[in-house]
C-alpha cells in the first residue's frame, strides 16, 4: 500500500511554489522596467544598478525557498 503525502505537506509545498513564482514575477518585472527606464533616461545608472541588485536578491531568495519543498517519496515496503 502506497503512503499518501500528508495534506499539510501538500499545502506547504503549494504555498512555497506560489510564493516562488510570485517573487520571480516581481524579479522579472523589476529587471525589465529598470532597463527600460534607464534606456528612456528616467533614472540614473546608480538607480538602475540598485534595482537590478534588488531583483538579483529576490531571485536568490526565491530559489532558496525551493529547498523547503518536500518531495513525495515512493517507497514500496518489502
Amino acid at each position: 500500500m502506497e503512503k499518501q503525502p500528508s495534506l499539510i505537506f501538500l499545502i506547504k509545498n503549494k504555498t512555497i511554489v506560489l510564493m516562488t513564482l510570485f517573487l520571480m514575477k516581481i524579479t522579472h518585472a523589476s529587471r525589465i522596467h529598470a532597463l527600460a527606464w534607464y534606456a528612456g533616461g528616467r533614472i540614473s545608472y546608480r538607480h538602475t544598478k540598485l534595482l537590478l541588485t534588488f531583483a538579483s536578491t529576490l531571485n536568490r531568495f526565491s530559489i532558496r525557498l525551493l529547498r523547503f519543498v518536500t518531495t513525495p517519496v515512493n517507497k514500496k515496503e518489502s
